[in-house]
């Protein structure tokens, strides 16, 4: 993963910190923003005192983190204004790794959700889907964001998207799972398949699924699912297991961390920091071309098979399908939209995008492992079809 660009001045010597972290247990990115700080202060050699308010069944002394602790900083998921009054006045410096607190004084480092919807978008109209819907919560900021990513880019293409709003918080607790589950049955009847779905989280995508199978709805044939966060263990324990997109939550630990270190150092607040996705994590709730072409079809699964692992041209893809090019490229377009160079391309660039944000590679490395030519053929490639060379970009979304 490529982290931040912030210099922090290395000094192991130096009297060690106090820091509070709190993240709840809820929060499904809590070990990846967690594996980031951690990544920050080996790279710094720093070695911070830490208070993680998490639950151990009273195995150990509990560590509350509110308006009452003391320290030197603080990265927090949510807070009130009372409580950043109170640590204000105390000096405390604090970063905020939620969507949903806004608060003056107290800078955010947090995903970029309108992209995420967008990333999800782009990902079922590339299956070929033509129907669409999302499922969220219209008073969650996150949530919003992340509906208006998706519509805008399917809006681009031309299609319109049903919104199923769940209120999920202001549900009664005891009886959630319940309630969300008749919401969705409900909803989910009046859809017209096949239609592409995405999910306000991964959550909510695991509730959808077992509404899917108490209606007979097949997933992904009838409905393809995409959730958002790429959580573990829910993406991996779902039935099929659940695509979705790639939450920056190890980045933005890294950030929250270098963030606060340089806030203490220096007193002064840092700008906003707004992180990108890498992309998806395709899992078996996508596995389907929504394409009656057969022919086209199986174009679209070798393409992204093959042609994010390296160099694929639409000759060889015709010479695998036994199909003349003219026909085969007018074939593709009636059914898809776009020319298969199109796809080809937009796959190798998504793949490029994973390597600049989840690795340290070097963009001659990523050239060799990808089968450009050279670093030179990747970055005219990269700037292309992004507008910004990959070393830009690589700064861009950190």
């Amino acid at each position: 993963m490529q982290y931040g660009m912030i210099n922090t001045p290395k000094n192991p010597k130096s009297l060690k910190k106090r820091i509070g972290l709190r993240v709840p247990r809820w929060a499904t990115q809590n070990d990846k923003v967690v594996k980031g700080i951690v990544e920050f202060l080996r790279e710094e050699q720093i070695d911070w005192l830490i208070d993680a308010d998490i639950d151990t069944e009273n195995e150990l002394p509990p560590n509350t983190i509110d308006a009452s602790w003391n320290g030197d900083g603080l990265i927090v998921f949510r807070c009130s204004s009372q409580e950043a009054d109170v640590w204000k006045e105390k000096g405390i410096s604090v970063i905020n790794i939620s969507s949903e607190t806004d608060i003056e004084g107290i800078p955010n480092v947090i995903p970029d959700n309108y992209q995420m919807g967008a990333i999800a978008a782009e990902y079922l109209v590339d299956l070929g889907f033509r129907k669409f819907a999302y499922v969220g919560e219209n008073n969650r900021k996150y949530s919003l964001s992340r509906q208006n990513g998706f519509q805008d880019n399917l809006l681009k293409h031309g299609y319109s998207c049903e919104v199923i709003d769940l209120p999920i918080s202001d549900m009664l607790q005891s009886e959630k799972w319940s309630i969300l589950h008749d919401s969705l049955n409900k909803h989910l009847k009046g859809l017209t398949p096949p239609i592409g779905v995405l999910a306000k989280d991964d959550i909510v995508a695991m509730n959808i699924l077992r509404s899917t199978r108490a209606l007979g709805i097949k997933v992904p044939d009838e409905l393809a699912l995409v959730g958002i966060n790429d959580s573990s263990p829910y993406c991996h324990l779902a039935s099929p297991k659940l695509t979705s997109v790639k939450h920056p939550g190890e980045l933005i630990g890294y950030q929250a961390a270098s963030l606060l270190n340089q806030m203490m150092q220096t007193g002064d607040k840092p700008e906003n920091v707004i992180l990108k996705s890498s992309g998806i994590a395709e899992r078996e709730s996508t596995n389907t071309i929504a394409v009656k072409d057969k022919m086209i079809a199986k174009a679209v699964h070798i393409i992204k098979t093959k042609a994010s692992r390296g160099s694929l041209t639409v000759s060889s893809i015709c010479d695998e399908l036994g199909v003349s090019a003219t026909k085969f490229r007018l074939r593709f377009i009636e059914a898809v939209g776009y020319t298969p160079k199109e796809l080809i391309d937009k796959t190798r660039h998504q793949k490029v995008c994973q390597f600049l944000v989840e690795t340290k590679l070097s963009i001659q490395d990523i050239a060799y492992k990808m089968h450009f030519n050279s670093s030179e053929d990747l970055s005219r490639f990269f700037t292309r079809h992004e507008g910004m060379p990959p070393t830009k970009y690589r700064e861009s979304v950190i």
